[in-house]
Formats: C-alpha cells, sequence, structure tokens
C-alpha cells in the first residue's frame, strides 16, 4: 500500500472527517462535484498497489538523482522524476525530495477524477488517462509532503461548493 499521497498523523483523519463532510455537503447541495471529492480524497489516502519501480543515479554533485519513478495499480499509474538532496546515504531517511509526479487513473479513480474536472484528454502509454495537472512531491523520503496534491483537491472541492 502506497501511502505517500495520503496526508499524515492528525491531518490524515482531517482529511477522513473532510472527505465524509464533502460527500454529505455535496449531497445535500446536489453537487457530484463535492461529493466525488470526498470520495477522492479516501481513495487517494492508500493506494494498494500492484508494482513499483525505482531509477535512481547518482548526480555529478553526489545528490539523487530520481530518474524514474513509477507506482502501477489497477486504478492509478503514478510517474515521475526528481531528486533527493543528500550526498551521503548517512541520513537519506531525511534528506529533502523534490518529485514532480503525473497521475494517470483507470476504473472508479478515473471516474472521480473526471467527476471533479482532473482528468485531462491524454493516455499514457499503459491506457490510463492522465491527469489535468501534475503536481510536486516534497518534504523527505520518511515523511513526503503530497500538500500540493491536496492543494489541486480542494480548490477542486472549493469550486464545486461556490457553483
Amino acid at each position: 500500500v502506497a501511502r505517500a499521497l495520503s496526508r499524515k498523523g492528525g491531518a490524515g483523519a482531517a482529511v477522513n472527517l473532510a472527505s465524509f463532510g464533502l460527500s454529505v455537503l455535496g449531497a445535500a447541495r446536489g453537487s457530484d462535484t463535492a461529493s466525488a471529492v470526498g470520495e477522492l480524497a479516501r481513495a487517494l489516502n492508500e493506494v494498494p498497489f500492484d508494482s513499483l519501480k525505482i531509477q535512481v543515479e547518482r548526480a555529478p554533485d553526489l545528490s539523487f538523482k530520481l530518474s524514474s519513478l513509477e507506482i502501477l495499480s489497477p486504478n492509478l499509474h503514478l510517474t515521475g522524476t526528481g531528486g533527493i538532496a543528500s550526498k551521503t546515504t548517512d541520513d537519506l531517511p531525511n534528506a529533502p525530495i523534490n518529485v514532480v509526479l503525473q497521475l494517470g487513473a483507470k476504473g472508479e479513480l478515473g471516474y472521480l477524477l473526471q467527476k471533479v474536472g482532473m482528468l485531462g484528454t491524454q493516455k499514457d502509454d499503459k491506457g490510463y488517462q492522465l491527469m489535468s495537472r501534475s503536481f510536486t512531491l516534497g518534504g523527505t523520503l520518511a515523511k513526503p509532503d503530497s500538500g500540493a496534491l491536496w492543494k489541486i483537491l480542494g480548490e477542486a472541492a472549493l469550486g464545486a461548493l461556490v457553483r
């Protein structure tokens, strides 16, 4: 199960509460979009996957270059590139990361992303429909920060509630 896209600690509980609230509020206001954002938050909190591929190289300055990252599940295809700002392996888990990710979706996840207007028209090489926006994963290896994705989800939720 990949949890890099989830909100950690108390924020994870807040996401669950917020997603429930959006679902209820969306249903009460007749907003399928707000309800879908609530479902998306739950679906992305923990993502079961079939395969994980990572290619890491040392850059000339001895930092770690993430040449490719791929997480594949029946409903999600996450790809990315970036870096790990550490020149040693001594404290790698606490080294800052910066990974630009592109999310592709099928099935229920694809349906939910389409419902909130976050799915583009392009497909990746495996047939997953791509999100219209990429996002950056920051934080550290030990504590990844997926705030950029949650900001995108929040904007979609806000847009749904003010319509």
